[in-house]
């Protein structure tokens, strides 16, 4: 639980944050036939992808820098996830096709629903700390 010293951004992004990663766990999980194939049929990386990455690493700076707080307390969990975000969209940028093939292999195997299962304990740990 976030002490009473924390801020209402804190709050509000805590609970956007985990409310988005537990959506889109679900959403990758019951349609994990689509998402699986969708993955499978990109033939190189283009247009589409450096512009999704350019607004994810835009998206990203704006969390890290509303959220940056590396105190051992809950809302350390939404600034690891701000974290992960931007180097995310840094890697998509620098290295496309490198990260293409990481991802049809993660979304081949296995890795596809572990990838689920972190989304999931993260996204408990965050709305249940921030409630």
């Amino acid at each position: 639980m976030l002490t009473e010293t924390a801020l209402l951004k804190d709050i509000v992004l805590s609970t956007g944050v985990g409310l988005y990663m537990l959506i889109m766990s679900f959403i990758f999980l019951f349609k994990a036939d689509y998402y699986r194939s969708l993955i499978a049929d990109i033939k190189k990386p283009g247009m589409s992808i450096m512009l999704s990455a350019s607004l994810g690493l835009l998206m990203a700076l704006f969390l890290v820098i509303m959220h940056n707080t590396w105190a051992l307390d809950p809302r350390i969990y939404v600034t690891i996830v701000c974290w992960i975000l931007l180097v995310k969209a840094m890697l998509w940028l620098v290295a496309p096709t490198r990260m293409l093939d990481v991802l049809r292999k993660v979304a081949s195997g296995k890795g596809y629903y572990v990838v689920i299962a972190i989304m999931l304990s993260f996204a408990a740990q965050i709305l249940v700390r921030s409630a």
